[in-house]
């Protein structure tokens, strides 16, 4: 656990300089501030830094027994003891007892096929010195991040961008569809980052790189079912406890008698967690961070659950005004722009568990909400979602909460539309569900930016990634064509990004049981009158876990905090118009965001008549951000080519 980088000269195999890789290794100290390690092979250079949590962490690079193959992981592979029985009785040897040794092997046994065996959280880069190629992977879901540079000579990688500004040769220069992108959706979504030239690899693919070039190609993802066979309903409830136990099993089983601590929050994920873990003998010990605000404060559920299971446990307060003073402490971790309030949330729980001296490595139920509750940023109806199974029908549902036309008469044309055109009733419908959860429009972002940036996008519109998203199940059913879009944007994106930037700026191993690739594909497969109740997305879920928790836990009602956290947080700052914005009015930054429109969008906000709190929270990231990562740099260029994603 940790990160990793690497510099490949494929095209001319230039020898790698070795100054270079041990600048692109400290930049990212803060990910392994135990230690380092390198490796340098003629055009290849290898880098890794090391958390240094005691466990079985061994030393990397690893290597295979003739040393013709070599591996730098971040992350863990749960399944690593499952995966050497099967090699050992393949008569492989292996002279350590580590997940690192154990991959090469299999990478041995199966070629790029290994991928598909690994469970757990990762990215990683294997150097087959006899083939001359380079492999770079992440994991399913996105837990770990893994960013990318080629020039057509050279490829650069690294856990996290600013090692890769350690190359004089990498520009630092915002896209502007990257800065569109992150108006709409808060995040910069894969394969993209907020800059130029530099692509983050999507969660289930993996990179080829020989002297030939590189290839980007998918190894894994989910399929909803168009149709799934419908069975009975304790039948589904047994399976997903079953594959829930494994998840936990798998996550717990590898740290050799460590503490493992559970940061528990009121909400259904952690305690599912909680409960599992004891089922399984686990000795868990409970961390919640409460707050005087009881919009969120979770402590009084949280201490239910303790008592419930009877489990140490601790306790922490979180201060809003200490907690926006720290805003830029925060942001340095943050190579891209997040303009969720939740990711200062989420940075705030990380340092003060990672301040209590026995807390090294912790469990959370982060990521569940995405799993199991995929409509539920939408504010869609869900009876109708579950009961309408063709697009038609659903937008006729779907328009009336949008604000878009009535039924009635409204009905039979849209029917009638639809009929000739279903292209064009998933298009609308894929609408809805965009401006339903988007921050900025397309046409509020245009008056967000200056006229000549703006016109560098090139009629670019962020909705076009969450139309061909929408598309790309075969299922026509819209939640679990949302489930699918927030899987590949907003939860590897935004929610694991922030989870992963908070957890190593802190040295703290965070584990997400939840996000199982076995758990995920079971879960794709059910059909949607199963797993949900009227208007109860999470009704299979929740029966699963009766009888097992509480029933005031499994039945709560679970308040969403990211809008009253914005306001508590703005209203933290009194002094936030002189100090946050008018420092930037002369700033290249002028160049980009038009601040007669912010001004205006600020006053707003102070009159009350509008709640702007998410566009004002998602403009003042952007600016603190910028001021810290762009102050050598200004201005933008033209998009370039991006690389083909290839199907696997």
């Amino acid at each position: 656990m940790g990160g990793i980088v690497g510099v490949y000269g494929y095209y001319n195999q230039q020898p790698a300089q070795e100054m270079l890789i041990r600048k692109m290794i400290q930049a990212i100290k803060h990910r392994g501030p135990a230690e380092a390690g390198e490796y340098y092979d003629q055009e290849l250079a290898l880098g890794y830094r090391r958390l240094g949590i005691p466990a079985k962490e061994e030393e990397q690079p690893q290597f295979n027994e003739d040393h013709s193959k070599v591996l730098v992981l971040d992350g863990e592979i749960y399944n690593y003891r499952e995966l050497y029985r099967y090699l050992r009785g393949k008569g492989h040897y292996f002279q350590t007892d580590s997940d690192a040794e154990v991959v090469l092997h299999l990478y041995e046994e199966k070629g790029v096929d290994f991928l598909g065996d690994l469970e757990g959280m990762f990215s990683l880069a294997l150097w087959d010195k006899r083939a001359r190629r380079l492999i770079l992977a992440r994991d399913q879901l996105g837990i770990k991040p893994l960013y990318y540079w080629a020039d057509g000579y050279r490829l650069l990688f690294a856990s996290e961008i600013k090692a890769l500004f350690q190359d004089q040769s990498v520009a630092r220069e915002l896209n502007p569809r990257s800065v569109a992108d992150y108006l709409a959706y808060l995040y910069v979504p894969a394969p993209r980052s907020i800059f130029l030239g530099i692509y983050k690899l999507p969660p289930g693919y993996y990179l080829l790189c020989s002297p030939e070039g590189y290839v980007v190609r998918r190894y894994w993802d989910i399929e909803p079912s168009p149709q799934a066979e419908e069975e009975a309903e304790k039948k589904y409830q047994q399976t997903l406890l079953n594959l829930l136990l494994e998840s936990v099993r798998l996550s717990l089983s590898n740290d050799n008698g460590m503490p493992i601590n559970l940061l528990l929050s009121g909400g259904l994920d952690s305690a599912i967690l909680l409960a599992l873990g004891q089922r399984l003998g686990a000795a868990l010990r409970g961390y919640t961070l409460g707050f005087k605000e009881a919009e969120l404060d979770e402590r009084s559920p949280a201490r239910l659950l303790a008592y419930y299971f009877n489990i140490p446990y601790q306790e922490g307060i979180g201060d809003l005004r200490l907690m926006m003073r720290r805003l830029d402490q925060m942001i340095q971790f943050y190579d891209e722009p997040l303009g969720e309030a939740a990711a200062i949330l989420t940075y705030e729980i990380a340092s003060q568990a990672a301040a209590q001296r026995q807390i090294q490595t912790a469990i959370s139920g982060d990521g569940g909400r995405e799993i199991f509750t995929p409509c539920c940023r939408y504010g869609l109806p869900l009876e109708g979602s579950r009961l309408k199974q063709h697009g038609s029908a659903a937008v006729v549902d779907f328009c009336p909460q949008a604000g878009g036309v009535r039924r009635g008469s409204a009905a039979g044309w849209f029917s009638r539309l639809f009929q000739s055109r279903p292209d064009l009733a998933e298009d609308s419908l894929a609408r809805i569900c965009f401006n339903s959860m988007v921050c900025f429009p397309i046409e509020e972002i245009e008056r967000i930016l200056t006229e000549d940036f703006f016109h560098e996008l090139g009629g670019y519109d962020p909705f076009i990634l969450f139309r061909d998203l929408y598309r790309k199940p075969n299922s026509l059913e819209p939640c679990s064509r949302l489930q699918y879009v927030e899987m590949k944007t907003y939860l590897p994106d935004n929610v694991l990004a922030r989870v992963d930037r908070a957890a190593m700026a802190n040295s703290l191993r965070v584990r997400l049981p939840l996000l199982n690739s076995k758990l995920v594909e079971f879960w794709a497969q059910v059909p949607i009158r199963v797993r949900l109740k009227g208007t109860e997305e999470r009704y299979l879920l929740r029966k699963t876990m009766e009888g097992i928790l509480p029933s005031a836990i499994v039945w709560r009602k679970e308040e969403k905090i990211e809008s009253p956290l914005r306001n508590l947080l703005l209203a933290e700052s009194s002094l936030m118009e002189e100090e946050w914005f008018q420092d930037v009015w002369r700033s290249p930054l002028s160049e980009i965001l038009n601040f007669d429109e912010l001004n205006s969008l600020w006053q707003r906000q102070q009159r009350g008549k509008y709640d702007q709190s998410r566009q004002i929270w998602a403009v003042l990231f952007l600016c603190r951000w910028y001021h810290q990562h762009m102050s050598r740099a200004s201005g933008c260029a033209k998009e370039d080519a991006e690389p083909a994603l290839v199907a696997c």
